[in-house]
């Protein structure tokens, strides 16, 4: 991850050195530095194994893209994704409510392209095309919009106000 404290003890820490306890987004923890690396370019076979598990999981995600077209072509008007993955022997997950300010999507994680596509649909386009993420591929179906809570949409109402007098201001000055 993007740790600033853990990154600074890797490298600052000598070999067999602990940190001092570190909270990351969730825990804390505690890290021993256990062996260091010259820098450098590292070697096909270094390399290897690790662009056969990329290569692996791009052909994974391009078939399952190609698995949710024709699902997605399948699809009549009117129907929901559970009928639809009924008929394919698939099961539909579900996220619950997120807003755009969310980071993260149970059941997704961080995908700002599935967010952006979620937040497209409305009453008359409910079910996206495929979406290609980076831990998978997704059809989205919307289940209901909400509307923020009035305090919410009050307090951006101020932010916004503000910021456009002070671009104003600084456009007369």
């Amino acid at each position: 991850g993007s740790n600033i404290p853990a990154h600074i003890f890797a490298f600052e820490a000598n070999v067999g050195e602990s940190s001092q306890v570190i909270e990351i987004s969730n825990a804390f923890v505690v890290c021993k530095l256990v062996d260091r690396k010259p820098a450098g370019l590292k070697t096909l076979d270094e390399m290897q194994e690790y662009l056969a598990k990329e290569l692996s999981g791009k052909k994974t995600l391009d078939l399952a893209f190609q698995k949710a077209t024709q699902i997605h072509i399948s699809i009549k008007p009117g129907q929901t994704l559970d009928e639809v993955a009924k008929t394919h022997q698939l099961k539909v997950n579900h996220t619950g409510t997120f807003t755009a300010q969310d980071m993260n999507v149970s059941g997704v994680g961080i995908a700002p392209e599935f967010q952006g596509v979620a937040f497209a649909l409305n009453e008359q386009n409910r079910i996206s095309k495929p979406v290609r993420g980076k831990a998978g591929v997704y059809i989205i179906e919307l289940a209901s919009r909400e509307a923020p809570p009035e305090s919410v949409f009050t307090s951006m109402q101020d932010s916004l106000t503000t910021e456009l007098l002070n671009e104003r201001q600084a456009e007369i000055y």
